[in-house]
């Protein structure tokens, strides 16, 4: 990789951008809880945190796509990548589908971020 002072782009092998579908699916807990209430202030805070955080990434857009990444930004992906790992978050570890395992992966994570 190039020197991150300069503004070098790499073009993506696949797609590594978060995708808008995750900000997206935030949106709607934080929304559908306003009108619920189904998760509790501390909870809901954590996703408020995890939306900032993660609003921070380069992301696909879905309008114009992006192609290329400067040093820095794929830097950036690569930690996220990481601390998700760390968490046990991604492709090849066995995720639990229940609200308590979530919560408690995302408080291992935000630190992280």
């Amino acid at each position: 990789m190039g020197n991150s002072s300069h503004n070098t782009t790499y073009p993506l092998c696949g797609n590594p951008l978060l995708s808008l579908s995750v900000l997206q699916d935030i949106m709607v807990i934080r929304d559908l809880n306003s009108g619920a209430g189904f998760i509790t202030n501390a909870e809901s805070v954590l996703l408020d945190s995890l939306y900032d955080q993660l609003s921070n990434y380069p992301h696909d857009n879905m309008v114009e796509p992006i192609n290329e990444l400067s040093a820095e930004e794929i830097d950036k992906l690569l930690q996220l990548r990481g601390a998700l790992r760390d968490v046990e978050w991604g492709i090849g570890f066995s995720n639990s589908g229940h609200w308590d395992s979530f919560i408690e992966k995302l408080e291992k994570l935000l630190p992280q971020l």
